[in-house]
């Protein structure tokens, strides 16, 4: 289970699963200053839960180094929680469990490889099942209200095939059911961060490019974690 810092495996419940009713937001070390709002009282640190969205994780470079540096982030004393749903099995959550998850965070990443121009269904499942009625939308609902919303993507099409002379639009015109959801639950959408070209094929690209990919990734992060500073 990916839910923080390592060392932490003693606080599990069954299959690996943190109890609803600990929290991982447990600062475990020094922290650095991009993890930090700045406000006239003080410095607040911002609770950050990336949601990660790739299915197949365990074949991915450019997404499974995303999270592999944001958990040495983690264990640096970042408050980021990491929830792979893909590791529980999106078929069967636990959606008060998501909830609280939600409601304790700050920030809220969704992580993803963009599919067909939006995130893989299975992110897409997660959410339409835990931003329910009550919780996140409609009457008296306030599970999301002032959560900062950034969506981490990343595509294997070059930033020009995302164009008016490419496929028409830009990514981020993709991406307008995230404005949508954000203002119909009272977050705010951050800007997306976006990283281009990571495509990698076995047995045609090469080890060179695998490099790349994670240079790549490197620098997403770094992209990412100023945001969530912001």
């Amino acid at each position: 289970m990916s839910f923080l810092r390592e060392g932490e495996r003693g606080k599990m419940g069954k299959r690996g699963h943190r109890s609803v009713l600990e929290s991982p937001f447990e600062p475990a070390g020094p922290i650095e200053s991009a993890f930090f709002y700045y406000t006239k009282e003080g410095i607040i640190m911002a609770k950050v839960i990336v949601i990660s969205g790739h299915p197949h994780l365990e074949r991915s470079i450019m997404n499974k180094t995303i999270l592999e540096e944001l958990k040495k982030a983690a264990e640096g004393g970042a408050s980021i929680a990491i929830d792979d749903i893909a590791e529980k099995g999106c078929c069967h959550l636990d959606v008060a469990a998501e909830q609280a998850l939600l409601k304790e965070a700050d920030t809220i990443v969704f992580q993803f490889p963009v599919y067909w121009f939006n995130a893989p269904a299975m992110l897409k499942h997660w959410y339409e099942e835990v931003f329910t009625p009550g919780f996140a939308h409609g009457e008296g609902a306030t599970g999301l209200k002032g959560k900062k919303l950034i969506i981490s993507a990343t595509a294997g099409a070059p930033d020009g095939a995302y164009s008016t002379a490419g496929m028409g639009h830009t990514l981020d015109e993709f991406f307008d059911n995230f404005y949508v959801m954000a203002a119909m639950t009272g977050m705010e959408m951050a800007k997306p961060i976006l990283t281009y070209g990571a495509m990698f094929i076995p047995g045609v690209s090469t080890e060179a490019d695998k490099e790349k990919l994670v240079s790549l990734a490197k620098e997403h992060v770094k992209k990412l974690l100023c945001e969530i500073g912001d």
